[in-house]
């Protein structure tokens, strides 16, 4: 395994994280609002959980961006 084959599993398995993470922030939400609908303020989770889960999504596609400019010359 080269390096950058080993980075872009690197950077998969951070997305697959960043993916878990957002997906365990709205789980958490959706049950906060479950138990009481009025109190919680909820745009603070829910956009941590969305900006999460696009990023992880992004991660997880190859973060082609990333990849290039760590390996521009290697690709």
């Amino acid at each position: 395994m080269n390096a950058p084959v080993a980075f872009g599993m690197t950077v998969r398995v951070v997305g697959l994280l960043a993916f878990l993470y957002g997906l365990r922030q709205l789980l958490s939400l959706a049950l906060i609002l479950l138990s009481t609908p009025d109190v919680f303020p909820i745009r603070y989770p829910l956009a941590m959980g969305a900006f999460s889960i696009a990023v992880g999504v992004y991660l997880l596609r190859g973060a082609p961006l990333i990849q290039r400019m760590a390996y521009s010359d290697r690709l």
